[in-house]
C-alpha cells in the first residue's frame, strides 16, 4: 500500500541541539537514584513523625477509636489550640516598604497590545512512541485545534516533553496536557512511517497528504514543540532519564519496604471560636 506524505516540518539539524551540552545535569546511575529516593523517603518519614508528635501532644478532653482492621482512626476532642505548631507572625515596618511606580498609559497600552496579539492555545496532545529499527524513534501525535482532530508523525521521542506543560513563542502561548506511551509495530496494526520516510538527520514531522490542513496554525503547536526540542535536546533527554531512574528507584524502594498501615489521628475542637481539624495518617 502506498502512503503519500507532505513534510510540513523541515526543522533543525540534530547537531544544533548539542551546544553547551556539558553544562547540563548529568544522568543518574542506579545507585545515585536509590540514594536520592532513600533520602527523600527518610525525610518524609521524619516529617510524618513530627506531625504525629504534634497531634499526640495535644491536651485530650475525650477520645474514641474506629477499628478498621489493620489500622485505627483515633478521634480526639482536644483543648483548643493545643498540639499545634505556632508560627510567629511576620511584620514589616511601613517605613521599609517601597511604593511601586505606577505604569504610564503608554506602558499599559504596550502590555495590552502584547497580550492581545498572542494567541492562547490549550490542548490535549496524545503521543505514541514507536521504536526501531535500531535507535530510530517516531512519535504518532494526535491533537485538536478548533474542534478538528489532527494527526502527525515526528522523528522525536515525545516522552521527553513530559515535564513541559507551558511554553510561549513570539505569536502564541501554549498550555499542553500530554499523554505519552509506547506502541509496537505489527503487520496487522496501523502503518507507521519509518526512518526511510524522513529526510535524514533533520527534526521534522510528517502528515498524510489527504489529511493535511491548509490552516498552518493547526500545526503551530507541533512546530513550536520541535523548535523547543531542537534548542533543548540534551537537557530534555537527561531530565527524562533522571525522572525514569527515580521512578524505578522508588519502585525498588517500595518493593523492599512495603508501606505499613498507620493509624490516623484526628484532633478537633468544637468551640466556635477555635474550630480546627488536624489529620495525620
Amino acid at each position: 500500500m502506498k502512503h503519500s506524505f507532505c513534510c510540513l516540518g523541515f526543522a533543525w539539524a540534530l547537531c544544533f541541539a548539542q551546544v553547551n551540552a556539558e553544562t547540563h545535569p548529568s544522568t543518574l546511575t542506579t545507585s545515585d537514584a536509590d540514594a536520592i529516593v532513600s533520602q527523600q523517603m527518610a525525610e518524609k518519614e521524619q516529617q510524618r513523625q513530627a506531625k504525629v508528635a504534634g497531634l499526640e501532644s495535644a491536651t485530650v478532653i475525650e477520645s474514641f477509636e474506629a477499628d478498621l482492621g489493620d489500622r485505627k482512626v483515633i478521634f480526639n476532642r482536644v483543648v483548643p489550640g493545643s498540639g499545634q505548631a505556632m508560627t510567629a507572625a511576620k511584620t514589616v515596618s511601613v517605613s521599609t516598604l517601597k511604593a511601586t511606580p505606577a505604569l504610564t498609559e503608554a506602558e499599559i497600552s504596550q502590555l495590552t497590545q502584547q497580550t492581545n496579539t498572542k494567541e492562547s492555545v490549550s490542548t490535549f496532545l496524545s503521543a505514541t512512541v514507536f521504536e526501531g529499527p535500531g535507535p530510530f524513534k517516531v512519535s504518532e501525535l494526535s491533537w485538536q485545534y478548533k474542534d478538528k482532530e489532527y494527526v502527525a508523525y515526528a522523528n522525536v521521542d515525545f516522552r521527553y516533553f513530559q515535564g513541559l506543560a507551558e511554553f510561549a513563542t513570539d505569536s502564541a502561548h501554549y498550555s499542553v496536557f500530554l499523554s505519552s506511551g509506547t506502541g509496537t509495530r505489527t503487520d496487522s496494526g496501523p502503518w507507521v512511517p519509518g526512518a526511510e520516510n524522513f529526510s535524514g538527520d533533520e527534526i521534522e514531522y510528517l502528515v498524510f497528504e489527504d489529511q493535511a490542513s491548509n490552516d498552518d496554525a493547526a500545526y503551530g503547536l507541533i512546530g513550536a514543540m520541535l523548535s523547543y526540542y531542537a534548542q533543548h535536546e540534551p537537557e530534555m533527554i537527561v531530565a527524562y532519564q533522571r525522572a525514569e531512574a527515580l521512578r524505578e528507584a522508588k519502585d525498588r524502594y517500595e518493593a523492599a519496604n512495603p508501606p505499613q498501615p498507620q493509624d490516623t489521628i484526628i484532633n478537633f475542637s468544637p468551640a466556635p471560636e477555635s474550630k480546627s481539624l488536624q489529620t495525620k495518617r
